[in-house]
C-alpha cells in the first residue's frame, strides 16, 4: 500500500522512472563492456577464431594478387 501510495505521487514516479532507466542503461553498457572482453580473448582454435584466420588469409592472398599486378 506504501508503495502505491508513493508511486502515486508525480515526484516519486518520476525518480522511480529515471532510476529504472538507469538501471536499464548500466544492463547495456555491462552486456556491451562483457562482450568487447570476449572480442578481445581471441582464440585461434574456437569456431570464430578458424574463420576469422580463414577470411584474413583470403585476404592477404587478394592483397597479394593485386600487389603483383603492380
Amino acid at each position: 500500500m506504501q508503495a502505491r501510495r508513493l508511486l502515486s505521487d508525480p515526484t516519486m514516479h518520476q525518480e522511480y522512472l529515471r532510476l529504472k532507466n538507469l538501471n536499464e542503461e548500466k544492463d547495456r553498457k555491462l552486456k556491451e563492456l562483457e562482450e568487447n572482453t570476449k572480442a578481445v580473448y581471441f582464440n585461434s582454435s574456437s569456431k570464430k577464431g578458424k574463420m576469422l584466420m580463414a577470411k584474413c588469409k583470403t585476404l592477404q592472398e587478394e592483397n597479394e594478387k593485386i600487389g603483383d599486378l603492380w
